[in-house]
């Protein structure tokens, strides 16, 4: 087989960790999606218990900042998941993701997903060690936002 996972730019960390056979496997669960620019793939507040891996392109992370306000806090580029606690805990989406221009991603349910446990177990670990990355690598980020906010508000008493 030997492809990639994600279309554009350098193979993800997980298309280097696939075997052909792995590859194989994750094809058959995962539906590819084309998105048009200003599609909506998630919305906040909902639940679909799906994953989604950008194949090609950039959505952009949404957040509703209140009296219809919204505010970009993350672009995702190809080799990134998301909607995976989603899909996990079957919790709400904690973000809207609307496509950045023309954009592929892979859909991956839940009850797919489940089935891969017992036949590729190896593929799940290497799913969800991909998304362990990419949540460490949020919660880092989001850890230094949070001390330079506090050394903002702190250094300066709240005074723009």
């Amino acid at each position: 087989m030997n492809t990639q996972i994600t279309e554009t730019g350098p193979a993800s960390s997980l298309d280097c960790e696939l075997s052909d056979v792995e590859k194989e496997a994750f094809s058959k669960i995962a539906n590819l999606m084309t998105l048009k620019d200003g599609d909506i793939l998630l919305e906040e507040g909902h639940c679909d218990a799906c994953m989604y891996l950008v194949r090609d392109g950039e959505l952009a992370v949404i957040k509703s900042a209140g009296q219809g306000d919204e505010q970009v806090i993350s672009l995702l580029k190809p080799g990134d998941f998301t909607g995976a606690m989603g899909c996990i805990d079957g919790h709400a989406h904690s973000a809207t993701l609307r496509a950045n221009g023309k954009a592929e991603v892979y859909r991956i349910e839940r009850g797919q997903f489940e089935k891969l446990i017992g036949e590729q177990p190896m593929l799940v670990y290497k799913i969800m060690r991909a998304v362990v990355c990419m949540l460490h690598e949020t919660i880092r980020r989001m850890n230094t936002n949070h001390v330079e906010f506090t050394n903002y508000i702190t250094k300066l008493h709240g005074r723009y």
